[in-house]
C-alpha cells in the first residue's frame, strides 16, 4: 500500500482506498490470518492519507481481533495524532506503550 501512495507519485486517492477496502475485506473473510504488520500497513496508509476516522476504525478494528500492537503500530498512531494536533491522544498512547512495556 505504500507503493499506491508514495510520495514520490501524485496520490490516486481512489486507487489507495480501494486498496484498503480490498485489504480491509480480506481481514473480513480471514480474521485469524492477520497480523500487526497487516495493520501497521493500514493505519499508516490512513497516516498518509490523515485520515483519522478510517485510522481509528482500523485500531479498534485491531482491538477487536486480540491483535496485539507492536511498538511500531504505536509509532505509527503517536506519529498520526501528533501531526493532527492531539496532543491528548499522543499523551494517552504514550501512557499505553509504557504499560505495554512494562507488563512485557
Amino acid at each position: 500500500m505504500k507503493t499506491v501512495g508514495d510520495a514520490r507519485a501524485r496520490l490516486n486517492g481512489s486507487r489507495v482506498y480501494r486498496s484498503i477496502g480490498l485489504v480491509e475485506r480480506f481481514i473480513e473473510a480471514q480474521p485469524t490470518d492477520v497480523d500487526d504488520v497487516l495493520f501497521n500497513a493500514l493505519l499508516d496508509t490512513c497516516c498518509r492519507l490523515k485520515d483519522l476516522p478510517r485510522l481509528e476504525a482500523i485500531a479498534q478494528r485491531m482491538r477487536e481481533l486480540e491483535v496485539t500492537a507492536s511498538p511500531v503500530t504505536l509509532g505509527i498512531l503517536v506519529k498520526t495524532y501528533g501531526q493532527a494536533g492531539d496532543s491528548q491522544k499522543v499523551l494517552q498512547l504514550w501512557t499505553d506503550m509504557d504499560q505495554q512495556r512494562r507488563s512485557a
